[in-house]
């Protein structure tokens, strides 16, 4: 739900009624570093519980390594927007996408998971 509500939180400010670039940089890059910071501590958590070496190299991409590049090209994204590239309105639909893609992915997963788990 995270990466859904970040997509979601991040395409309401690109559609936001903003006069200047650098302003929607900011806005862009604000809820990117939020997004990276949940992708950080998603990843520290992996690492503390050492589940980084029993979860599969498929499950680390997608449920944290994804997210991060996303989150990480949304940044990227942010300051060409505060230096009113126009490449940045090429990019940030990119990084949006990906974030959807993610979650998508991931919530299929989750289900699937959680209808042909066996209980004890």
């Amino acid at each position: 739900m995270v990466h859904f509500s970040s997509a979601f939180a991040l395409s309401l400010a690109a559609l936001a009624p903003v006069r200047h670039w650098p302003l929607l940089g900011l806005l862009e890059g604000g809820l990117a570093v939020f997004g990276l910071a949940y992708s950080a501590v998603i990843w520290g958590a992996m690492i503390r519980l050492g589940l980084i070496a029993t979860i599969e190299l498929e499950d680390r991409i997608w449920y944290a390594a994804l997210p991060a590049l996303s989150y990480a090209l949304l940044i990227a994204t942010a300051a060409l927007l505060f230096a009113e590239r126009p490449l940045s309105l090429t990019v940030l639909p990119c990084g949006i996408g990906l974030l959807l893609l993610v979650g998508i992915r991931n919530a299929w997963d989750i289900t699937s998971w959680s209808i042909t788990r066996h209980r004890d």
